[in-house]
């Protein structure tokens, strides 16, 4: 099948996509025939038109839609009347199928979308024509072995006292786990990691995490998110890395809103993100009560118009983390 699904969690996604962008290109395929698009720059015309062109000088094209599915998405809050408006907003992608079914086996498309639902209208249509990777963000057990899983793939040796202190500090911040396990792994020189490791090192992320970037942000403190961007750059995080984590935080600002306006409580709100930390769950709450929706629109207006600024090739990633920092903090 030419056409590939990946959904769910953020940093899963992620890797997913460039295993599967590698097997197909085997990183020589020319720019002009790899394309990324987010959704809301392509409208149906503009793709049929992209998935029928045969490739220039390569033997296949890549065309990669980022969220699209998420824009049909009316089931987030379990609103009858909304996913009705959802199912009707499907529109001029009804011919989507279509598309797939007729376009030359040199085309390849792969539609990456996080936090939809299993009842997301257009996945109903597409599942049965790609490759589909459901990759949800793993909690509780599942989140131990993920950890004891990658541990042992980068050749890291961790004991079960230090993998739930791990889960405990992090939670299930896939993106924040693969960096302190880098971290402790290059720490302790082949040895095993030990509790008194993950308490040495991976504690202070309580105060250097990307909480404190994403207040920053919030706040409109400039000079403050730049300095944070510093130090985020120090611990050797690059642009990607950066997006996807404001990208995660704005996510979950955004859902604890509407379960906070629903009246969720605290304990309900950390279940329904499927988040194991407290304190991960106190800082969004924290976080959500200083952000209106104009805010949370504006902000990803912003990101969004940055990443893609990066991926066309009109800004360096490093000028637009910046310009991204001083438009988010001013209104």
């Amino acid at each position: 099948m030419p056409g590939y699904l990946i959904y769910g969690d953020t940093f899963l996604a992620y890797e997913r996509l460039k295993q599967i962008e590698s097997q197909i290109t085997s990183d020589t395929v020319l720019d002009s025939n790899h394309h990324k698009i987010a959704s809301h720059d392509v409208n149906v015309d503009e793709l049929r038109n992209m998935c029928y062109a045969l490739p220039f000088l390569d033997p296949v094209r890549l065309i990669i839609i980022d969220n699209l599915m998420a824009t049909l998405d009316g089931n987030r809050s379990s609103n009858r009347s909304h996913n009705t408006r959802s199912k009707n907003k499907i529109g001029e992608w009804e011919q989507l199928p279509d598309i797939l079914q007729t376009m030359p086996d040199s085309t390849h498309i792969i539609f990456v979308d996080y936090d939809i639902s299993k009842s997301n209208p257009l996945l109903k249509k597409l599942e049965p024509l790609c490759q589909s990777y459901y990759l949800p963000t793993p909690v509780r057990d599942d989140l131990l072995r993920w950890i004891k899983n990658r541990s042992e793939q980068q050749l890291y040796k961790i004991t079960p006292a230090a993998i739930r202190l791990l889960a405990d500090l992090v939670g299930n911040d896939l993106w924040t786990l693969h960096n302190e396990l880098d971290k402790l792994g290059l720490y302790v020189r082949g040895k095993p990691i030990e509790e008194t490791h993950v308490r040495e090192l991976v504690s202070q992320i309580r105060e250097s995490s990307i909480f404190q970037f994403v207040d920053a942000i919030i706040e409109q403190r400039t000079g403050l998110a730049l300095k944070l961007l510093q130090e985020i750059h120090r611990d050797g995080q690059d642009a990607g890395y950066i997006f996807a984590m404001i990208n995660r935080q704005l996510r979950l600002i955004t859902l604890t809103k509407d379960l906070l306006d629903n009246g969720f409580s605290k304990q309900a709100i950390g279940s329904r993100l499927r988040i194991n930390s407290q304190f991960v769950v106190e800082k969004t709450i924290a976080q959500t009560s200083r952000c209106s929706n104009h805010d949370i629109r504006r902000h990803y207006e912003t990101l969004t118009e940055a990443d893609l600024a990066i991926k066309e090739g009109r800004l360096d990633p490093d000028t637009a983390i910046h310009l991204l920092i001083h438009d988010l903090t001013h209104v």
